[in-house]
């Protein structure tokens, strides 16, 4: 709980920096004579990077959900599909309608979507390895 507060703060804090930042930029540079093929570029890298950090992010929660897979097997597999099912449609909206503000806010939430996943991995797996008695893990 105390990192997805964490994780909240440091969202809220870098949101309100990253709008200011327009401003700023905008004061410190009033006309920006950008290329419009500049500028399609710059989307379709934005488009790509943001697809590929989502399946980095999801393939690397694999492993976590074949950790619960060995305690809970229905449970690891309807979360895993939740998740595949959340990344995909995080990339598909994004691919539909992109803009760069947009797409930073929706990976920040896939990454709070992520952090709330591995504290119930980390549930699951404590709930499984412990001793009811003791709560200190069996080696």
């Amino acid at each position: 709980m105390k990192n997805i507060v964490k994780f909240s703060f440091f969202t809220g804090l870098f949101l309100t920096i990253y709008l200011k930042g327009a401003d700023w930029i905008e004061y410190i540079i009033p006309q920006q004579d950008a290329n419009t093929n500049t500028s399609l570029l710059f989307q379709y890298g934005g488009m790509i990077g943001f697809s590929l950090f989502i399946i980095f992010i999801v393939m690397l929660q694999s492993d976590g959900i074949q950790k619960i897979k060995a305690c809970k097997p229905k449970l690891s597999q309807w979360i895993y599909i939740l998740y595949v099912t959340l990344g995909l449609t995080f990339i598909g909206f994004t691919l539909v309608t992109f803009k760069l503000q947009i797409a930073i806010i929706m990976a920040l939430l896939f990454m709070l979507v992520t952090a709330i996943l591995d504290m119930i991995r980390d549930k699951i797996i404590q709930e499984s390895d412990g001793n009811p008695l003791h709560a200190k893990k069996i080696m």
